[in-house]
Formats: C-alpha cells, sequence, structure tokens
C-alpha cells in the first residue's frame, strides 16, 4: 500500500515537473516578441519625435510669415497716397500670401506623407529573404459545358427515373 502511495505521489510530482518544465519553455517563447516590440516601439517613438518636431518647426515658421504679412499690410495702409496705390499694394500682397500658403501646406503635406512612410517601415517587419519558390502547379483541364436543347416532358420523366435508379444501385452496393 505504501509503495503504491509512493509510486502515485512520484508520478503526479514528475506529471508536476514537467509541466512546469512546459510552462518555463513558453514564457522563453515570448521573449521573442517582447523584444521585436521594443525594437518597434522605439523606431516609432523615434519617429513621432523627429516628425512632430518638423511639424512645429513647419507652424512657427508659418506663424511667423503671418505677422511679417500683417506688418507690411499695416506699412502698406500707413504708405498709401491714394486708393489706387492701396489696392495695387493689396493685391500683390495677396498673390504673395497665395505663394507663402501654397508653399506651406505643400511642406506640410510633405512631412505627413514622408511621417506615413517612414512610420510604416518602423511597424512593418523586416522583410527576410525569400526562399526559392517552387515552380507554380498547373491548373486541372476543366470541361466545357455543351449547351443542351430543350427535352420533351416524355424525355425528361424517363432520365429522372435512370438518375434515382442509379442512385438507389449505389446506396445497395454500399
Amino acid at each position: 500500500m505504501l509503495n503504491t502511495m509512493t509510486r502515485q505521489f512520484e508520478g503526479a510530482l514528475k506529471q508536476g515537473k514537467d509541466m512546469t518544465l512546459g510552462f518555463a519553455k513558453q514564457v522563453e517563447r515570448a521573449k521573442g516578441p517582447v523584444e521585436t516590440l521594443e525594437k518597434r516601439g522605439l523606431a516609432v517613438n523615434e519617429v513621432a519625435h523627429h516628425y512632430l518636431a518638423r511639424a512645429i518647426r513647419q507652424q512657427f515658421v508659418l506663424i511667423d510669415a503671418a505677422i511679417e504679412e500683417s506688418s507690411k499690410r499695416l506699412r502698406a495702409i500707413a504708405k498709401a497716397g491714394s486708393f489706387a496705390e492701396l489696392w495695387q499694394a493689396q493685391f500683390t500682397l495677396n498673390r504673395e500670401a497665395m505663394e507663402r500658403l501654397t508653399k506651406g501646406l505643400r511642406e506640410t503635406g510633405e512631412i505627413v506623407t514622408d511621417a506615413r512612410e517612414d512610420f510604416g517601415a518602423a511597424i512593418r517587419p523586416k522583410a527576410k529573404p525569400a526562399a526559392r519558390k517552387a515552380p507554380a502547379r498547373k491548373k486541372a483541364k476543366t470541361r466545357v459545358a455543351r449547351k443542351t436543347t430543350a427535352k420533351k416532358p416524355a424525355a425528361k420523366k424517363a432520365v429522372a427515373k435512370r438518375r434515382t435508379s442509379k442512385k438507389a444501385a449505389v446506396k445497395r452496393a454500399a
């Protein structure tokens, strides 16, 4: 009796050790994905900081240009000797403002596009060298269905009877 209990205890102990070792192996396997996530997270963080800095610099350039433009407009109003001169100065300043805004929007769009590409590169896993591809298998030829002509009602009944008799014969054989 004592011998049997000892064997059962040893069996349970061995089973517990095996389960614990298996669990330890599974925990060790999680190390690879964690390292990958760490690397990707740091890469994404670096990209985010870089493009955020670029975007903030771009916004300061746009704000600085808007303040400068406002100053020019006020000077043009103060210096205008007539309504025609004021009109001409405002027309010129409007054209310059449109060019500045277009350039600023283009640069902002470039920042966003570059950021999207770099974020994608930071998130996507590195491509492993492709193994040699196996040759593609040939597709099986498919039969071309023939057009059927309309059958007379009597012929339809005969075909239906034959089909059911074949099915019954197959069932009987099985």
